[in-house]
């Protein structure tokens, strides 16, 4: 199976500073599960 990798670029690693913890285990989940599904059905 081919794993993919995601990286952010700047803007990106400083939107997520001002995002909540509480919600960024969410966040980061499911940008790790693209790794191995980068475009799951749920997904527009």
């Amino acid at each position: 199976m081919t794993e993919y990798s995601v990286e952010f670029k700047s803007s990106v690693e400083k939107d997520l500073r001002s995002i909540d913890a509480i919600h960024l285990e969410s966040i980061f989940s499911r940008i790790e599960k693209l790794s191995t599904d980068p475009t799951p059905h749920e997904s527009k």
